[in-house]
């Protein structure tokens, strides 16, 4: 890195402090054309001492900017690797039936969405949620609204088939869809069952 300091700072210094030795030197001849020796050799060097001072700002800059680029790779690696090995794993289960998600890091939970197998949100609501660990409550209502829908794949004989569930995480404009049944049993109510994990191996 010292080195490359040094590099940079020569390829700036020579050519700002001959500009500014010129410029000095017209408008002394301009202005002042009897100066004596003594005191133009005190111009030149303040001159020089001028435009090295120049030249290590203007490389102090550039390594600046040069490491505000570098740590911005390494962020961006950083979120890339965090992104391979991210994995979540969603099932739906219990009574009254939750969702319970568990992942390889903190995850926020800001939106579930109850859908029809074929995608079609019914009704969705907003969640605030947080944690490696999370259950997340399914609600009643929201559940009565999907089993009373007439679907196409629903069972002529009890209602139950299949649904899914739109589960939005950490903020993200494309939710992870969960898969999963629904059927009313008597005496228990609501019973969901549905399982997915996300991420790559």
């Amino acid at each position: 890195m010292f080195r490359e300091w040094l590099k940079d700072l020569w390829k700036e210094a020579w050519g700002r402090g001959l500009f500014l030795i010129g410029l000095g030197s017209n408008v002394i001849t301009f202005f002042s054309p009897g100066l004596q020796s003594r005191v133009l050799r005190g111009i030149a060097i303040l001159l020089l001492l001028g435009g090295f001072l120049w030249a290590n700002f203007s490389v102090y800059k550039k390594l600046r900017a040069r490491i505000a680029d570098a740590n911005k790779d390494i962020a961006k690696k950083d979120v890339a690797l965090n992104e391979r090995n991210f994995k979540i794993a969603m099932a739906a289960e219990g009574t009254p039936p939750v969702i319970k998600i568990t992942a390889t890091e903190v995850v926020s939970i800001s939106r579930l969405g109850y859908l029809l197998s074929d995608e079609t949100c019914i009704v969705s609501e907003a969640l605030s949620l947080e944690g490696e660990a999370v259950e997340v409550p399914l609600n009643t209502t929201h559940l009565a609204a999907i089993f009373k829908i007439r679907r196409p794949d629903m069972s002529t004989w009890d209602g139950s088939g299949p649904m899914k569930f739109a589960i939005t995480v950490n903020g993200k404009a494309h939710p992870y869809i969960l898969p999963a049944r629904i059927e009313n049993v008597v005496g228990v109510g609501y019973k969901i069952t549905g399982s997915s994990e996300f991420g790559k191996t």
